[in-house]
């Protein structure tokens, strides 16, 4: 039965529905096709609804960050419901936490081998851990991109990234990084990055490898080697110091951010830029931190902010 239901699988594809699960905010986008909703005999899809699985980190140490994506992706899918669903079928969400662990993989075969889910949304900082699962079982992926260097490897090509099309090899990068932290006066940049996740540290290297050096400036020091998630930031803060770094790039969950640009500025280093690729939120604006931001932290989203009160938002 295993065995005839993994064959089956495989020749899926994402023809009900497409999702795009959006890094932090975890706003589900839903978009009808023209071609028609797949076969009521596909798992999780029935004449009325489609089953779709979503896996985020609600708690653990990547919670600063993604902790209210369950939310946010289930209050996207009840509007579009409200619209109609997809091609006339409801859209009905399992809703998972990984606790920032290992227990991502596991969650992926839950939804996939007991809750028959038709597709897996992994906004987790530890979806690398499944989606070799999930490939093998036939099962569409949507990634946030930002999990892994994997999304533009050949072979991958199924998987979709919320990010958009991703690099075919690692080292190829934006230069947004290096022209901000130039435009705010820096000359010298640190950048840091998570030993155990591949894309934060890939990240980092990239942006001293190449961004800031075609920014014109200096790369003086680069620590790929951080504990996930951590807030001991006394070394990092102490070594940023002492390479004489005055703008730093850190492409780290929230909790790890904001600790670092603390830790800055209490050891008195007069940094031009703070650049952190996450911790734009609610949650930021309430906390007691976020009054103690200079101007020179600059933090990127990759979702409209609410400020914009617009439709959408």
């Amino acid at each position: 039965m295993g065995g005839q239901k993994l064959s089956f699988r495989s020749k899926r594809v994402l023809r009900a529905t497409s999702v795009v699960a959006i890094a932090g905010l975890a706003s589900v986008g839903l978009l009808a096709t023209g071609a028609g909703a797949q076969s009521s005999t596909d798992p999780g899809v029935s004449a009325k609804a489609v089953k779709l699985g979503y896996i985020f980190s609600e708690t653990g140490v990547a919670g600063s960050t993604v902790k209210n994506a369950g939310k946010a992706c289930q209050a996207r899918v009840d509007r579009q419901n409200a619209n109609g669903g997809v091609n006339g079928r409801k859209i009905n969400m399992e809703i998972v936490d990984d606790a920032s662990s290992s227990a991502n993989l596991t969650a992926a075969q839950d939804l996939v081998q007991n809750r028959d889910v038709f597709a897996v949304v992994n906004n987790s900082s530890f979806a690398f851990l499944a989606y070799r699962y999930l490939l093998g079982a036939g099962v569409p992926i949507i990634g946030g991109g930002y999990d892994g260097t994997y999304y533009g490897q050949k072979g991958n090509e199924d998987i979709i990234s919320s990010l958009g099309n991703g690099a075919p090899f690692n080292g190829l990068g934006y230069d947004t990084v290096g022209k901000v932290m130039k435009q705010l006066g820096a000359t010298k940049t640190a950048a840091l990055g998570y030993g155990a996740s591949a894309s934060s540290s890939a990240s980092a290297k990239t942006t001293q490898d190449y961004a800031a050096p075609a920014a014109g400036l200096k790369p003086v020091y680069t620590n790929t080697t951080v504990d996930f998630g951590s807030t001991d930031v006394g070394p990092l803060a102490l070594g940023i110091k002492n390479s004489g770094a005055d703008a730093v790039y850190l492409p780290l969950v929230a909790a790890s951010n904001f600790a670092i640009v603390q830790a800055l500025a209490q050891n008195n280093v007069n940094m031009k830029a703070n650049v952190l690729a996450t911790g734009y939120g609610q949650d930021l604006l309430d906390s007691p931190i976020a009054s103690t931001l200079t101007p020179n932290t600059v933090l990127f989203s990759t979702y409209k902010p609410v400020e914009l009160k617009d439709k959408a938002t």
